[in-house]
């Protein structure tokens, strides 16, 4: 395990593996708030590297194995800032961001200070934040007090994910219901979702400069607005896209397989 150190107190878990290929791109994947390093190196991160690609995962401070000061806010400045340190201090080559959710954001923010680029890879991000999402974003924290991330999981996969992963997923929640825990407040997810609603989605689309792959699960029905993602995605002026008909929101967990290919094809 390797830990970048932020501060006495604080630092970012990370896994980093080289190019094999002269020609390799080093993919850097950005979490949502929720996830963390192994969602990707489960195998999406093993089949970039099978090509010949380096690969990068890391976890925000607060999430697994990334330690952080008790008390520190957890915002999307104090994100965007540790990325743009990760990247500097690690330095790694012919970079790839690949962002999911509010990941991608993220993504775009590091960009926006100075992080250079091959290319960027946008995961069901393309949104505008209206009562629906500012709903999702208000009842998160209140769902993991009382009931812990599985409450929240249990009470959102049916409307984040297609049909054939919820449906994977029902036996799980329903033939044994799992018991729920209270949260402890002061704990890093908690902090993470508290903060994550305050998160400013005003993105310059226009100054997204480097090819960009944009990616979307249209079984997402908390995020995907059609019209919205239509008028945001016409403002990136070297995207290319691709719709996933079969998931949501999830994509690297429903269906790790086709978004590597889909990658793999982009960077092609």
């Amino acid at each position: 395990m390797s830990v970048l150190s932020i501060s006495e107190t604080d630092g970012l878990y990370y896994e980093l593996n080289e190019a094999t290929s002269s020609s390799g791109k080093t993919f850097v994947f950005i979490n949502a708030i929720t996830g963390d390093a192994s969602m990707w190196e489960n195998s999406i991160a093993p089949m970039l590297r099978t090509a010949g690609h380096g690969t990068l995962a890391y976890n925000f401070r607060g999430q697994a194995n990334s330690p952080f000061t008790p008390g520190l806010e957890l915002t999307e400045t104090v994100i965007v800032e540790d990325l743009v340190h990760l990247l500097k201090e690690l330095a790694p080559q012919n970079l790839i961001l690949v962002g999911l959710s509010i990941g991608s954001l993220y993504a775009v923010k590091a960009m926006a200070k100075g992080i250079a680029v091959d290319g960027v890879v946008l995961i069901n991000m393309l949104r505008r934040i209206g009562t629906r999402i500012q709903w999702m974003n208000d009842i998160v924290p209140q769902l993991m007090a009382a009931g812990g991330p599985t409450l929240m999981r249990d009470a959102y996969t049916h409307l984040i994910t297609g049909p054939e992963f919820a449906e994977k997923t029902r036996a799980s929640v329903f033939d044994a219901p799992p018991e729920y825990a209270p949260m402890d407040p002061d704990c890093g997810p908690m902090n993470l979702v508290t903060h994550m609603g305050a998160a400013n989605w005003d993105v310059k689309y226009e100054n997204i400069t480097a090819p960009a792959l944009v990616v979307s699960g249209l079984h997402d029905r908390v995020f995907y607005d059609a019209a919205i993602f239509e008028e945001l995605y016409a403002r990136i002026p070297n995207a290319t896209r691709v719709d996933m008909d079969h998931v949501g929101h999830m994509i690297p967990v429903e269906d790790p397989d086709a978004l590597a290919k889909c990658i793999l094809d982009f960077v092609a």
